[in-house]
């Protein structure tokens, strides 16, 4: 396939390819892949791929007809130029998003030859160490999602807390 200029890809895809197509070659441009996150170029590469093949498969079947009437003259041009666009297009989002993950790889690098010198310590390992339970103190407390079994398991457990803090007041009151 032959490899477009950008400005001419752009002019190309709004004579030629749907809007959908036309938005994959305007967000594969310098000014607007650089605003996209990893998930969005992950899914601009699935588009364009898919685009890809279909005008590939396209032109093998345009390309078999036109042999077998002998009514084409030269081929489908149309659909080359919407295959090398969308393989362009492909291209592009492969390469940035290459240099996306090289950053992050960097910034964790970064971020892990400047950070703790000693590696954190779980509260499990802290209590096997000790070999007693309870010496142990959580760093961080446990956060469930809604609805959760562990949700459950503390709601039943306040509600069970505060019954016995009522009963207790209670004893109280009455001796």
């Amino acid at each position: 396939m032959r490899t477009t200029s950008l400005r001419a890809a752009r002019r190309d895809a709004r004579s030629i390819c749907t809007k959908g197509e036309c938005n994959i070659v305007n967000l594969s441009s310098p000014e607007e892949i650089k605003n996209l996150s990893e998930a969005q170029l992950k899914r601009q590469i699935l588009l364009s791929r898919r685009a890809f093949q279909k005008h590939r498969d396209n032109y093998k079947r345009m390309s078999a007809a036109s042999k077998r009437s002998r009514l084409g003259v030269g081929g489908p041009h149309k659909i080359q130029l919407k295959m090398s666009l969308m393989e362009d297009s492909q291209r592009r989002f492969e390469r940035q998003l290459k240099l996306f993950k090289a950053k992050a790889i960097a910034k964790a690098a970064a971020r892990s030859s400047s950070g703790r010198s000693k590696p954190r310590v779980s509260a499990r390992s802290t209590v096997r160490a000790s070999g007693r339970r309870g010496t142990a103190v959580r760093s961080r407390s446990r956060v469930a999602r809604p609805g959760s079994v562990l949700r459950r398991a503390q709601a039943r457990s306040r509600v069970r807390s505060a019954v016995r803090a009522r009963v207790r007041d209670e004893a109280r009151a009455n001796s």
